[in-house]
């Protein structure tokens, strides 16, 4: 397994340097976000990717488990805004609270970061991957007004309901608890650097692959009932919540994920279906987690993170933009 997949460190290295704000404020803690502004743009007003990052809701910020830098440079080199976010972390607060600060970035992407930038904020498409890519699917029907399209990657989760995230048969113990109290530091930004002795890193492997994240996630009381569990968890899995107004969402999932199954994409894809939503599944094979963080080959860039967004410019202009990629 490819560890530093999930928690990544690749740096994000742009001749275009971010302008960081704080969006936020928790009692002494600031909530920052950066902005990429491209040097030119064929736009009146800049569409905005707004980017929410990855690191199993325990870790990650603004510039490591987010994107790469050919992701990044394609945002610019279309003429789009990037937008990435940090927000506070698991186990300090809980799903709710992680929602609701990517919502206050996203209110203040559209009310106040229109004061500095001169941006289009109805043309705001959500993006991320694994955890981030979780919320950016949380974001179809929890963020007013909606965004204009999703962008997911190897999304944690969208049913948090399915045993990977919620086994009802591994409840949380006293091992798990103190692991969890030691962690609970408000923080909104960590990067794992030792994969053998970080406790965050080694928390996260002991409820990913036991089905306890769920519980993690939406409850301080671990002798809650089930059923009080699972009405929280479903109130943050998409797949119970989509509406026929939920936006277009393109999902990419690696078919050799080990940390997040596949199923989850094939979950929300099959519901977006039902509801005549329009989707693109992208399942890739012969990748693992986060391998869109990698360098990927041109051949990789053109099948699998190109037509991302192609998907987003169509939402943003109206039409696909063709042009050569030179990587």
């Amino acid at each position: 397994m490819k560890k530093f997949l999930l928690f990544s460190l690749i740096s994000i290295i742009s001749a275009v340097q971010p302008i960081t704000f704080t969006y936020k404020k928790v009692g002494d803690l600031d909530l920052v976000l950066d902005v990429y502004v491209p040097e030119t743009t064929i736009y009146t007003n800049y569409p905005v990717i707004f980017i929410i990052h990855g690191g199993g809701y325990l870790a990650g910020t603004t510039k490591y488990c987010s994107f790469s830098k050919k992701q990044l440079d394609e945002i610019l080199h279309r003429g789009w805004v990037a937008v990435s976010i940090e927000y506070r972390l698991a186990p300090a607060v809980l799903l709710k609270e992680i929602v609701q600060d990517c919502h206050d970035a996203y209110t203040w992407v559209r009310t106040e970061l229109i004061k500095h930038v001169q941006i289009d904020s109805d043309k705001i498409i959500v993006f991320g991957g694994s955890a981030g890519g979780g919320l950016a699917v949380i974001s179809g029907y929890k963020f007013f007004p909606p965004p204009k399209a999703i962008i997911s990657f190897y999304p944690l989760c969208t049913n948090f309901l399915d045993p990977y995230c919620y086994n009802s048969y591994a409840p949380i113990n006293e091992s798990i608890i103190s692991q969890a109290n030691k962690l609970k530091q408000n923080i909104s930004a960590y990067i794992v650097e030792n994969y053998h002795t970080d406790l965050r890193y080694i928390f996260f492997l002991d409820i990913l692959y036991t089905g306890r994240i769920g519980w993690l996630l939406v409850t301080e009381n671990f002798d809650d009932p089930p059923v009080k569990i699972e009405e929280k968890l479903k109130e943050f899995s998409a797949v119970f919540n989509m509406g026929k107004n939920y936006p277009p969402t393109y999902l990419v999932h690696s078919l050799n994920d080990s940390f997040v199954p596949y199923n989850q994409s094939v979950q929300m894809a099959n519901r977006l279906k039902e509801l005549k939503i329009e989707f693109k599944l992208d399942l890739v094979p012969d990748a693992e987690h986060g391998f869109d963080l990698e360098d990927i080959s041109i051949e990789a860039w053109k099948e699998h993170i190109l037509p991302v967004f192609e998907f987003a410019q169509k939402h943003i202009s109206g039409k696909v933009q063709n042009r050569d990629i030179d990587l």
